[in-house]
């Protein structure tokens, strides 16, 4: 079974707290990181660079086990709805 981005949006919400910044960074990266490996890898848009020592993804982080559960449209999807949202909050400056 593979996870839709509408169940990806639902589980970010359920796991999002109170630094809004931490948590898109800590989905885009996630997914970015299965996407590079695992996948054909990701958008240009992202500037995502990934480790030079290979993944760097958690294996027993909750976010991880979601993305081996989605296939890669849809990560991709999700993805560019997360890194549209991180570019809102570091305009309100809301980064670190």
């Amino acid at each position: 079974m593979t996870l839709t981005k509408t169940q990806l949006r639902q589980e970010y919400r359920l796991t999002a707290c109170s630094d809004p910044w931490g948590d898109a960074m800590h989905w885009l990266f996630t997914i970015a990181d299965h996407l590079h490996f695992n996948e054909n890898g990701t958008p240009d848009a992202w500037q995502y660079r990934p480790s030079p020592l290979g993944p760097t993804n958690d294996p027993d982080d909750y976010v991880t086990g979601l993305c081996a559960e989605t296939d890669a449209e849809t990560l991709t999807d999700f993805g560019n709805v997360l890194s549209r949202y991180a570019e809102k909050l570091r305009l309100a400056g809301l980064d670190y």
